[in-house]
């Protein structure tokens, strides 16, 4: 299997809903295109693959089509952990920059306190 970069975390949700409608990709591709969204079947094999990044107008028409709340096309997230962890978990490593808001705080202070230092 392809090892590729993941562009969104709607993707499997949007195939779960797609599916629930009973419609196939180049159907759910055709309402997308009435709806106004420029998508042929292969952008929709993209999207629920997590190959292609997905804009928050076309969160918003691709909700509509669906007939969901924009909210329903992400992951559920555990309350147990932190929504960056889950998100750190999703993306595997991807994402250098993503920090606890602990790291974010220390890295900013010490960042800070160097810049202190060289003023004279």
């Amino acid at each position: 299997m392809k090892n590729h970069k993941c562009r969104n975390i709607i993707g499997p949700q949007v195939r779960k809903l797609r599916y629930a409608k009973g419609w196939s990709q180049e159907k759910f591709a055709d309402e997308l295109q009435m709806h106004g969204l420029n998508v042929r079947r292969c952008g929709v094999i993209r999207i629920e693959s997590q190959e292609m990044w997905v804009g928050d107008f076309e969160m918003l028409i691709i909700a509509e089509v669906l007939g969901v709340d924009v909210q329903e096309l992400f992951p559920r997230f555990s309350r147990r952990e932190p929504l960056y962890s889950s998100i750190k978990r999703i993306l595997s490593g991807q994402v250098k920059t993503l920090m606890s808001p602990d790291a974010i705080l220390a890295a900013e202070t010490e960042r800070l306190t160097a810049s202190l230092k060289e003023i004279p």
